[in-house]
Formats: structure tokens, sequence, C-alpha cells
């Protein structure tokens, strides 16, 4: 028991020296955004949804108002379909 101590003892101060020795691999903390640059991104994607719309708008109100649809066949109204009574 005492030799698996010694030998756990042991692992584990390698592992920190060796730990102790490697360089530090961290990427560098990436810059945060201002709340002037978060601001102006809102304000650039506002002003691309007023433009979309205002585009959507345009088409909208530009197609012609002749586009009614009319059937090609009339169907008659007056055909009764019997149905059970106890549905």
């Amino acid at each position: 028991m005492s030799r698996f101590l010694l030998l756990l003892t042991l692992l584990s101060v390698a592992a920190l020296s060796s730990a102790a020795d490697a360089p530090l691999t961290a990427e560098p903390a990436a810059e945060e955004e201002t709340p002037a640059a978060i601001l102006d991104q809102d304000a650039a994607l506002a002003e691309e949804i007023r433009q979309a719309e205002a585009a959507a708008a345009s088409a909208a109100s530009s197609s012609p108002s002749g586009d009614t649809f009319v059937p090609s066949e009339q169907i008659s109204e007056d055909l009764s379909v019997a149905f059970p009574v106890d549905i």
C-alpha cells in the first residue's frame, strides 16, 4: 500500500512539474464589442429590415389588379349528397 501511495505521489509531482514548464497555449481574450458598436450594428440591421419591408410593400402594390381568378367550370350547387343521420 505504501508503494502505491509513493508511486501516486511521484506521478502527481511529475505531472505538476511538467505542467509548470509547459507554455500557456490559451488564446488571447477576444476584444469585447463596445456598446456603441453594438448599437451601430442594430441600427444597420433595422435599416435593412425597413428597406426590405418597403421593397415588399412596393412589389405588392405594383401588381396588376386584373389578376382575378376566373374558374374554368361552373359547379352546380343544387346537387344533394346523402349523409347518414347518425354521424
